[in-house]
């Protein structure tokens, strides 16, 4: 096995970029969900219950997956994975801070759903827009 001198065993820096673009992602999605539905929009939105927020919160950590996946190069699936492991952490503590009950087993269900689609993205980004050159 060659390892070069740029090449690390975790892509740390890809991490840390893709983890930054999904919470950004969470943050003006959720941001744009807030305003419609104080503008009159028909949903009532609930921030844990509702799947809407679910929804955003997975999207935004395949699509930061994505972005770290193309940022590494190489080892998509543990960069994806990273991504979802610091969004699933950050996700406990934002539950904590605003004392919000947390259900250990869909906590756990939820950890897994984006382990999966964190190293699906990973691997996507690698090989869709991760060329090397």
């Amino acid at each position: 096995m060659n390892i070069d001198g740029d090449e690390t065993l975790f892509p740390v820096g890809a991490v840390v970029y893709g983890s930054l673009a999904a919470f950004l992602m969470t943050l003006i999605g959720t941001t744009f969900t807030a305003v419609f539905t104080e503008l009159g929009w028909k949903a009532t939105i609930s921030w844990p219950n509702n799947s809407l927020y679910l929804l955003l919160l997975f999207v935004s950590i395949v699509i930061g997956s994505i972005m770290a996946g193309w940022r590494s190069r190489q080892k998509g699936w543990a960069a994806g994975i990273g991504v979802a492991v610091i969004v699933s952490l950050l996700w406990l503590i934002l539950a904590l801070l605003f004392h919000h009950p947390i259900h250990a087993g869909i906590y756990l269900v939820k950890c897994f759903i984006s382990l999966v689609i964190g190293a699906f993205g990973g691997i996507i980004g690698v090989n869709a827009l991760g060329g090397k050159g």
